[in-house]
């Protein structure tokens, strides 16, 4: 397992123990917007916007066996790759910061992906 977020990964398991991922790395994709509509909000007009994923950076091909731990978004990017993970059920402080996750997210392989 790699994890290629810019930070440690802290996962807290259902004992109460951690196990803690150290950052090897930093996956990124980047994503344009477009303004796809403006819709009327307490007397102003705010834009919705729809983001279309572009590259992704600082990502390794797949490598049999390993597991990459990556962003949300660079998962999202890559429906089609089944070795990224990203941490799921967050743990949050009292100020609403992440401090942990309890578990991983996985694209499954649905039918009819390559």
């Amino acid at each position: 397992m790699v994890n290629l977020c810019p930070h440690p990964i802290l996962l807290r398991h259902p004992d109460g123990t951690e196990t803690v991922i150290p950052s090897e790395g930093n996956a990124r994709v980047s994503v344009d917007y477009r303004q796809a509509r403006t819709i009327e909000l307490g007397g102003h007009a705010v834009p919705v916007i729809e983001g279309k994923y572009g590259e992704v950076a600082g990502l390794p091909e797949p490598e049999a066996g390993c597991i990459y731990i990556v962003s949300h978004m660079v998962r999202m990017a890559l429906p089609q790759r089944m070795d990224l993970w990203s941490p799921a059920d967050m743990i949050r402080d009292e100020n609403g910061t992440v401090v942990a996750c309890r578990m991983f997210e996985a694209t499954m392989r649905r039918e009819g992906m390559e």
